[in-house]
């Protein structure tokens, strides 16, 4: 690759920091010809504006023949946060314990990692032996202390987490999904390893693990009436409460 769009980085690195910033699928694939027009372009902040692929060589591209547009979930400014960012991986890689105002309180943890999801940036700490998020936006008068024996078991939780938000004691949910949903709940990735264990004309049955019960309760919400909690029943018996509280709300309106 020409070093004016690679700089000192070449074709295995800007994989591997797709690979590692989770945008590895975003394209078709990443190779030489693709990575040239893309890293040569101008983008705005708002989309990736890409040439239609018969364009994609050494020919200029033409203004005003985008073909690909991509918008992203909305990504919080990293400028607020960058030097508590710093502080906190710093904090992490030497398992230092940490200080910090949360919300109005005072809070001490240890951090273990920093993770990114849907477009804000949290702090996985354990508190109190519990393994919690903390929003980094949220996170002020920042103190680095001594250092802290770090857990396996914390460890072991992280590495071998089966939900999108990490946790020791997942929740094992048993799903029916309405056919209707089904491409959609798939295609974004809504559940992190299921098992389908039974499948109809109408509907499926499908076993994966949540990480809280809000977590479940959300996702129900946001299909229905196309998603029923089979168990732990306690959880159905829950979002039929919360809807039966919303429509008295509605009527008492």
């Amino acid at each position: 690759m020409d070093k004016y769009s690679l700089g000192l980085y070449g074709l295995k690195d800007i994989r591997s920091f797709a690979y590692f910033s989770g945008i590895e699928n975003l394209y078709p694939r990443l190779d030489e010809p693709l990575l040239r027009e893309i890293l040569s372009s101008k983008q705005d902040s708002n989309a990736h504006i890409l040439p239609p692929p018969h364009i994609l060589d050494e020919r200029e591209n033409p203004k005003g023949t985008p073909k690909i547009l991509i918008k992203n979930h909305h990504i919080e400014s990293p400028a607020s946060i960058e030097h508590i960012f710093l502080q906190l991986k710093q904090a992490s890689c030497h398992y230092q314990t940490i200080k910090f105002t949360y919300k109005g309180k005072d809070r001490e943890a240890n951090p273990y990692a920093l993770t990114h999801y849907n477009g804000v940036w949290y702090l996985l700490a354990e508190e109190r032996e519990i393994l919690k998020y903390f929003t980094l936006s949220k996170i002020s008068c920042l103190n680095v202390l001594q250092g802290f024996k770090p857990s396996e078991k914390i460890i072991d939780a992280i590495n071998q987490s089966l939900t999108a938000w990490i946790s020791q004691n997942p929740i094992l949910v048993r799903l029916c999904i309405s056919n209707e949903a089904r491409e959609y709940i798939f295609r974004k990735n809504f559940l992190i390893k299921y098992k389908i264990i039974e499948e109809s004309q109408r509907d499926f049955i499908v076993e994966c693990h949540f990480s809280y019960e809000g977590e479940v309760l959300n996702l129900a919400k946001c299909f229905l009436p196309f998603i029923r909690i089979l168990s732990p029943q306690s959880l159905q018996e829950k979002l039929e409460k919360e809807l039966r509280d919303y429509l008295n709300l509605r009527d008492k309106g």
